[in-house]
């Protein structure tokens, strides 16, 4: 093992006993540029690519731990905070090719509690990945596990599985999430990694309502047909809508939620926090079946109703025959 010893090259054995070329620094990170450089690789003609092997430690500037690999760029030597921040995009602060063609490689890795790829600066780019698993090109599309986005998001499903696939977003505890994927030829959403709870096809929207995935069920006993019959139908434009927009027709949910509050949810602006009602309007047509339900409860008994009075109709017209006929046989005998 060879050691510099500020001076000349000679042996050295300490460094926790570590082989090969040893290159100690005493220099800081600093707001004029990293010092005590341990490994220098330039174009001594222009100086138009660096290569630096170094670790530089904690300080003012560089409070997010170490660097190991650093690459300048000859317009921006004198001027470099910390690894990896610069001031001309032409610096690149760790490159990593994974070459091999019939096997996964990883360009540049992190592990733990660390950062795989950083950007730190607000004109500098986070991660660029050019391989099929993520991609932002320079156009601004994002493509996830593919290549070759031709949408401003582009998402191809892995085949790994589908509890590994699509799309899931979280809340911060841990304990609600909603994801959306494609399975069983159709577009399917779940909700804190259940069944799907609902799916969209070529030939509608279908929501889940297997008897298998219940519990607690009672039949609805609740009578809806007055409470229907009540609920206004109205025609209108949304606020943010233009003038010439064409109407939309439905009902208030003001006017639902006194008829029928499980049909109502609030929600909040995310500008201001004004509270809004919203209304389950597949659930009206729930409602709706419910009520023709009555309905024709009503007119089926109307019509027995009817039934019988044409039955006793029909009874008392045969008396009435039979008592002609008695009376028409008494006057026959008086003669």
């Amino acid at each position: 093992m060879l050691k510099w010893t500020g001076s000349a090259w000679g042996a050295g054995t300490d460094l926790q006993g570590s082989g090969g070329l040893t290159l100690p620094y005493s220099g800081i990170c600093n707001a004029l540029g990293p010092q005590g450089i341990g490994f220098r690789i330039a174009n001594t003609a222009d100086q138009t690519g660096m290569y630096i092997l170094n670790t530089f430690g904690p300080s003012t500037f560089c409070n997010s731990g170490t660097a190991a690999i650093m690459g300048e760029h000859a317009g921006n030597i004198g001027s470099t905070q910390c690894p990896g921040e610069f001031n001309y995009p032409p610096a690149i602060g760790v490159y990593g090719r994974a070459v091999q063609s019939d096997q996964e490689g990883t360009g540049v890795f992190g592990e733990g509690i660390s950062y795989g790829v950083r950007g730190s600066s607000p004109l500098s780019i986070g991660g660029y990945f050019t391989g099929p698993r993520a991609l932002i090109t320079s156009g601004g599309a994002v493509g996830l596990n593919t290549f070759s986005p031709n949408r401003t998001v582009h998402i191809k499903q892995s085949n790994i599985g589908i509890d590994d696939s699509g799309l899931k977003i979280e809340n911060v505890a841990g304990n609600l999430n909603f994801e959306m994927a494609l399975f069983n030829g159709r577009l399917e959403y779940y909700f804190n990694d259940g069944v799907a709870v609902a799916a969209i096809q070529v030939n509608g929207q279908y929501v889940t309502s297997d008897r298998r995935m219940k519990k607690d069920i009672q039949p609805f006993q609740s009578s809806v047909l007055n409470r229907v019959n009540t609920l206004g139908m109205y025609t209108y434009r949304y606020k943010q809508e233009k003038e010439d927009a064409p109407l939309s027709f439905g009902v208030m949910a003001q006017e639902v939620q006194e008829r029928f509050p499980e049909l109502v949810s609030e929600g909040k602006k995310r500008t201001d926090g004004e509270p809004y009602l919203g209304v389950a309007y597949d659930k009206l047509g729930l409602i709706a079946i419910k009520a023709i339900q009555e309905q024709q409860h009503i007119i089926d008994q109307q019509r027995d109703e009817l039934l019988q009075v044409k039955n006793d109709l029909l009874q008392v017209q045969q008396q009435l025959l039979q008592l002609s006929k008695t009376i028409a046989d008494l006057q026959a005998r008086q003669k």
